[in-house]
């Protein structure tokens, strides 16, 4: 049994939703997929499951896209979907949905379901670039798919209030943690992507040593972002690498 498979208990597509036959959901799906394609190399040919989406995510899944940068092996873990044109989601959940005991999910209409904006579907989508093939990014992007799709927890707009989100101590799946900054992507990607729906932001989780995320809480998000620019890190995560700060700047 592989990587993927023993993390998602055996089966990484058990709890992808059928795909709708939409022509527009259709259209934004295929151009989103040439763009992921242009920028990280060949999608999968399955996306993996969330299991906090199940029915609620019509087509969306996650990305493990094993490429390569700077000579190096990179791994890309991916949101796929949150851009549909049938997001935001307007349903959640029964309280006593079957699906907790390995039933089929029972689905009802949020009492205040999220207003659709401009943006295409949820306005982004979530991205990890590690050095590492590990189980921290799938999990990491699992749960806040569950908080964006059934909480409403609006990322995009957070982070353009405040530039960043820090996450601290995220459950790498291990025994051990993780801490975490989420931003809008930086060079060498795009600022966005023009689907057919709108314009698509790349939010990048990158993860941070503990003397970085100190620092960064002193000195401000952005200007750890640029130490770790300098440093020849940027947005791409490896745990338990050295930290980016010089003792001079560390002070």
């Amino acid at each position: 049994m592989g990587f993927l498979s023993k993390l998602l208990g055996g089966n990484s597509n058990a709890e992808i939703t059928p795909v709708p036959q939409d022509a527009n959901w259709q259209a934004v799906y295929q151009q989103r997929t040439r763009l992921f394609e242009q920028l990280f190399g060949a999608m999968p040919p399955k996306l993996l499951g969330a299991p906090s989406a199940e029915g609620v995510w019509p087509g969306g899944g996650l990305a493990y896209i094993p490429t390569s940068a700077g000579g190096q092996p990179l791994f890309v873990y991916s949101t796929f979907g949150l851009t549909n044109p049938d997001m935001p989601n307007e349903l959640e959940r029964a309280k006593a949905s079957s699906a907790l005991f390995g039933g089929k999910a029972k689905l009802q209409r949020k009492a205040n379901p999220p207003p659709r904006t401009e943006r295409p579907g949820y306005g982004y989508e979530l991205v990890v670039l590690s050095r590492e093939s590990a189980a921290w990014p799938l999990l990491t992007l699992q749960w806040l798919v569950g908080e964006i799709l059934l909480a409403d927890m609006d990322i995009l707009g957070i982070v353009e209030q405040r530039q960043h989100i820090l996450i601290e101590e995220m459950d790498a799946g291990d025994g051990s943690s993780v801490n975490l900054v989420i931003s809008k992507a930086r060079a060498p990607l795009p600022d966005h992507l023009s689907l057919p729906n709108g314009k698509m932001q790349l939010l990048v989780l990158t993860a941070i040593t503990n003397e970085e995320m100190a620092w960064g809480e002193r000195n401000g998000l952005e200007n750890l972002m640029v130490q770790l620019e300098r440093a020849g890190h940027g947005q791409i995560s490896l745990r338990n690498r050295a930290s980016s700060l010089s003792r001079a700047t560390a002070a």
